[in-house]
């Protein structure tokens, strides 16, 4: 067991790794707090959860329409339960445009007949606003896991870049999966034909406070936004009223773009990051070393401990949740390892720097100081299993066969509950989901995923055996890891 000195010294180590110092985050409006615009960046995600078909209603109607009565319930009857000194709603705040919603082809990932017909969320941002502090909150959608679009080429697309600016160097590069998602979200239009950014603008005047915010792809594509919009405002009053709050969020761009990036907006920027979360480790070559094993030590869940996601709070926000196990050191598996290589050599031609200096992490997990902590339930899971056995087959043994299903719903744990609870919002993530949860159009009783993963599975590897699908297998992996977190 270790000791809190031996956990202080672990913790400044990791500090002084990966750049990080709280005073590099910067602030938003002092009226509006990290919590509720946590809560609207969770809300965006909403158009993810479901489908649309292009023969039958028009692909985009269908997915606004499903979306908003769910956005507008956790709006008004969503509830906090944390003490009343911080205890906040969000019936204050309505939405004020979209979602904007741009569509791809599901690809084999929803086991659906006529597949072809299918599309899904690529892209998706809702504004939010709140009148009586006169501010707007842009909320980006993170990585729909259904969309291997959203995989391919907004989140992995990092070989090649994209000036920021044209003609001027210094101010760097930005990836191109994050240009394309930054070009989508300045084109983005509503039902009516309503170009959101634009009319948002047009109606702000010198109190007017704007925030950018998203998870994993949003947590990416945020600070470019917020950036774009703070080079498109020079000379105008709202320019130095614009802010963002990037949670879970690889790095954009490279060395000179973060330092353009933060001579800009640094003193209006939160970036925050679990530093047991995998994803925004990408793509900085020294931070993406920290996620692997070398020799069966190390790694980021080398170490036994306890963790943040077994409490009585969660336990009554989610009835169903499992009964804790105890958590032993896990090595990172082979294939995790191998996407890490993966990811490094793709992002290897640039030097991807995150901005802020790195900004705030917190620890979603840490060596094990009270004996009543616990990490999440990782019992062995069948599908999961049976998902690693069909990348072995097609990976042509690269992948090993049989591998401890342990980390995936760690790793999904750490990318999405951790964050809920680093902001006290499991309530209102427990409500959204429950609300999913009951509606018909839903994915996961589209799909199956509630009840039926490993039939879900099989038909996933029967398509894959039989060279139905174009699917790869980094793609698979994000698909178990997204079914296994849905079952938490």
């Amino acid at each position: 067991m270790r000791n809190l000195k031996q956990l202080t010294s672990m913790y400044l180590i990791f500090m002084l790794i990966a750049g990080q110092s709280l005073a590099q985050n910067g602030n938003l409006p002092a009226n509006t707090s990290q919590r509720e615009v946590y809560c609207l960046s969770m809300l965006s995600n909403v158009p993810a959860q479901t489908v649309g078909n292009i023969i039958e209603f028009g692909s985009v109607k269908k997915i606004v329409n499903y979306s908003i009565p769910i956005i507008n319930n956790c709006l008004q009857n969503a509830v906090d339960n944390t003490s009343s000194s911080t205890k906040l709603t969000l019936n204050n705040w309505t939405v004020f445009w979209g979602p904007g919603v741009i569509v791809k082809r599901s690809g084999i990932i929803l086991p659906l007949q006529h597949k072809a017909d299918y599309f899904v969320s690529a892209v998706s941002m809702t504004i939010f606003q709140n009148k009586s502090t006169n501010t707007f909150v842009l909320a980006i959608q993170a990585t729909n896991p259904n969309c291997t679009y959203a995989w391919k080429t907004l989140d992995f697309s990092v070989n090649k870049t994209v000036a920021w600016k044209k003609g001027i160097p210094a101010h760097g590069v930005i990836s191109n999966g994050t240009s394309i998602g930054l070009t989508y979200l300045t084109s983005l239009k509503d039902l009516q034909g309503t170009t959101g950014i634009s009319e948002m603008l047009s109606g702000c005047n010198d109190s007017t406070n704007i925030i950018v915010t998203g998870h994993s792809l949003g947590g990416a594509l945020s600070p470019a936004l917020a950036l774009y919009l703070q080079n498109n405002t020079v000379g105008k009053s709202i320019n130095s009223r614009i802010y963002c709050l990037s949670t879970a969020g690889a790095t954009p761009g490279d060395s000179l773009f973060a330092k353009y990036y933060d001579s800009v907006l640094q003193t209006h920027t939160v970036r925050i990051w679990n530093n047991f979360d995998i994803i925004p480790h990408a793509w900085n070559p020294s931070n993406l070393s920290l996620i692997q094993s070398n020799n069966g030590s190390g790694g980021i869940y080398s170490l036994q401990g306890g963790s943040v996601f077994y409490d009585s709070t969660y336990l009554h926000c989610n009835p169903l949740a499992k009964q804790p196990t105890p958590f032993y050191p896990m090595v990172t598996p082979p294939y995790i390892n191998a996407l890490v290589d993966f990811a490094k050599k793709r992002a290897s031609k640039t030097s991807y720097t995150p901005i802020c200096n790195g900004g705030q992490f917190f620890m979603g997990a840490a060596a094990n100081t009270q004996t009543t902590n616990y990490y999440i339930d990782v019992a062995h899971d069948t599908s999961e299993n049976y998902l690693l056995t069909l990348l072995h087959i097609i990976t042509k043994g690269k992948v090993a066969k049989v591998v401890d299903s342990a980390f995936l719903p760690e790793m999904a744990a750490q990318h999405v509950e951790a964050y809920s609870y680093e902001f006290q919002m499991k309530q209102i993530h427990e409500y959204l989901k429950h609300q999913i949860e009951i509606n018909p159009q839903s994915l996961v009783n589209i799909c199956g995923l509630k009840n039926d993963f490993d039939s879900g599975f099989k038909n996933l590897a029967e398509q894959a055996i039989a060279n139905k699908t174009d699917i790869d297998p980094y793609t698979l992996l994000n698909v178990a890891i997204y079914r296994r977190a849905w079952r938490l």
